[in-house]
Order: C-alpha cells, then sequence, then structure tokens
C-alpha cells in the first residue's frame, strides 16, 4: 500500500523547490574576463534564525573567499547599505504617505540609483544578493531531496532503516528544508547567475507519520552542510 504524505508548513516563508536550481546568463570565465568587483548585500534568514548571527558571518565569509581566490574585489554589505541610505533619504523614502505601503517601484529605483552611485565611486561592477530561505523538498523512498541536497526523511532513522521500512510502506510527498540562495546582477539590474543550495530538512516523518519540526537550535549546526550549500549554490558558476 502506498502512503502518499503532502504536507504545508508555513514556519519560515511559503516557496517552490526542486532537486537543483540555477539560472545561468553568464560562464565563470566569462565572468571573471569582464568583472573585477563585486558588492554583497546584507544576508538574510528566517526570522526564526535571526538571532543566528554566526551563520550570517559564515556565509559572508564564504562568499568573499569564493570570489577574491579568483581575483575579485569584494566589498561588504556596509557600504551597499550606507549607499541606499544616502539614496533612499535623498528620494524622501519609499513608503507611500497616503497608504502607508511600501512604494516598490520607488525602492527599485532607489536601489538602481544605490548600485550606479557605487559603480561611479568605487568601480563595483556587480552586486550579489544572498539569503537563507525555506524552499520544498520531496520525498520517495528513503530520502528527502532538493536543491542538491539530500537527506533522510524519518526522525529516528538511518539511510538503511528508512531503506528497509520502503519494502513495507513506500512514502512519498513534500517536506520543508532550508537552503542558501544566491542572486548575481550587474550594476543595471540585468541577472548573471541565480543558484541554490540545500542545507537540511526543518522537520521530519515521526513514528506517528506525523511530521514533528526540528528544534531551531538543532538547525544549521552541521558545517559539511553549509559548506555543500555554498558549493552547490555557485556549482554552475564556478565548477572548477
Amino acid at each position: 500500500m502506498k502512503r502518499i504524505i503532502s504536507v504545508l508548513i508555513c514556519s519560515f516563508f511559503v516557496l517552490s523547490a526542486c532537486k537543483s536550481t540555477h539560472r545561468v546568463a553568464i560562464s565563470g570565465q566569462e565572468y571573471l574576463v569582464n568583472y573585477k568587483a563585486i558588492v554583497l548585500t546584507g544576508f538574510s534568514m528566517p526570522d526564526a534564525l535571526e538571532y543566528r548571527t554566526d551563520i550570517r558571518d559564515y556565509y559572508a565569509s564564504k562568499v568573499t573567499d569564493i570570489f577574491e581566490s579568483r581575483g575579485i574585489k569584494v566589498f561588504d554589505e556596509s557600504l551597499y547599505f550606507d549607499e541606499f541610505e544616502k539614496q533612499k533619504a535623498l528620494a524622501g523614502g519609499y513608503i507611500d504617505e497616503y497608504t502607508g505601503k511600501v512604494d516598490t517601484d520607488k525602492r527599485n529605483q532607489i536601489r538602481q540609483k544605490t548600485l550606479q552611485s557605487l559603480r561611479a565611486t568605487h568601480g563595483i561592477d556587480s552586486v550579489l544578493f544572498y539569503d537563507l530561505r525555506r524552499r520544498t523538498a520531496h520525498f520517495g523512498d528513503y530520502r528527502a531531496q532538493w536543491d542538491g541536497q539530500e537527506e533522510p526523511y524519518e526522525l529516528s532513522n538511518s539511510d538503511l532503516t528508512n531503506f528497509l521500512s520502503t519494502l513495507v510502506a513506500n512514502t512519498s510527498g513534500k517536506i520543508p528544508a532550508l537552503s542558501l540562495m544566491v542572486f548575481m546582477e550587474d550594476m543595471d539590474g540585468k541577472e548573471l547567475y541565480m543558484g541554490a543550495g540545500g542545507v537540511q530538512l526543518v522537520a521530519k516523518l515521526n513514528d506517528d507519520d506525523e511530521f514533528e519540526s526540528i528544534p531551531v537550535d538543532k538547525l544549521l549546526r552541521d558545517e559539511a552542510k553549509l559548506d555543500f550549500s555554498v558549493e552547490e549554490a555557485f556549482r554552475k558558476l564556478f565548477n572548477d
């Protein structure tokens, strides 16, 4: 008998997923020849993980190393946000005074002026937006897969016991996970690259066939998985 289990857990973000996600508008070689400097923007995470400044520092360091080791000059997020705040003040902000809501067009204009100014004052020719966000992993047989990552989906079982359980009942469905997402653009807003690297599941199936969230303090503790997420996210740009 086949059990079909589909779960929607709205604890972090609502997003889609796939086994591996990349969009490549430029090859790594083309990037290294035509671009010489990149500015990082702030690294964001789900609200429940915002206190993990160690993770923010970890990813900023890893991403910086990726570019600097290839001869690209890296400017940290403070430069981007200082200039963004300057341009926001000059524009009078981007909150609509009548509705109290964000004026998306105006915010995008401020962002574009920020990039143009950084290009003129610092010679920066590309920008990286990156974050840790919720994705949806698909599971079947005995492992869940998403964004190049895979992991046993049963809470108390190893790969072996998960495999043996599939001989009795074949379970398939969806389960929430975390991934590193990276987006690179030139200073005119043209996309150069997008990549995703899976980190870990945020819930697993318990012995009662119910999904149980992984405690927040147990998330993002495996450095090998963090390393993998960076490598996978940039794999189709810098596949050395």
